[in-house]
């Protein structure tokens, strides 16, 4: 069962990106394949979030993690600066910057290693199969955008994948 929700859940995702839709370029390729590296490696840091996890707490991990992250961030942002001339810093800036390394940043990895601590690698990890569900329904409130039958046949694969991998008894992957 574990494989039929991973199956399921990656059928649902294919039907709410539309690859048909898209516009594959020859320029996009290389983007295309750096999501694919982001995924693979994104793919291992659970993995290896679930093992560290079983060991260490997830808040003194994130906060190891996020201040090893800082530690690397803070030169590559002065050599920026030093190249680059920055604009205007305004009260929309600083929110921005808030709302990305506290909530998009902090909070997130904090509840996804709390995730990792609390279930299995392959429970966990069929949960990121809803982010394309999450970004499309963002883009509907914020953006206006608007969803296709396929999104929602998509939404629905997704939602049932990762039901049939919660359910007891059942393995996730």
């Amino acid at each position: 069962m574990g494989w039929g929700a991973l199956i399921l859940s990656t059928l649902g995702v294919l039907a709410v990106v539309e690859p048909g839709r898209a516009a594959l370029s020859p320029d996009l390729w290389r983007g295309n394949l750096i999501l694919v590296a982001a995924a693979v490696s994104w793919a291992l840091f659970s993995v290896l979030v679930r093992k560290v996890t079983m060991e260490i707490p997830s808040l003194p991990f994130t906060f190891i993690g996020l201040m090893g992250g800082l530690l690397v961030a803070l030169p590559l942002a002065g050599w920026e600066l030093s190249n680059e001339s920055m604009g205007p810093i305004t009260v929309g800036i600083i929110a921005g910057v808030l709302f990305l390394g506290l909530i998009s940043t902090a909070l997130a990895f904090y509840l996804w290693n709390l995730a990792f601590e609390s279930l299995e690698a392959g429970m966990a990890a069929l949960t990121f199969f809803a982010q394309p569900l999450v970004g499309a329904s963002l883009g509907v409130v914020f953006l206006g955008e608007q969803l296709t039958p396929m999104f929602l046949v998509g939404g629905v694969l997704i939602l049932l994948g990762i039901y049939l991998g919660a359910r007891p008894n059942t393995k996730a992957i």
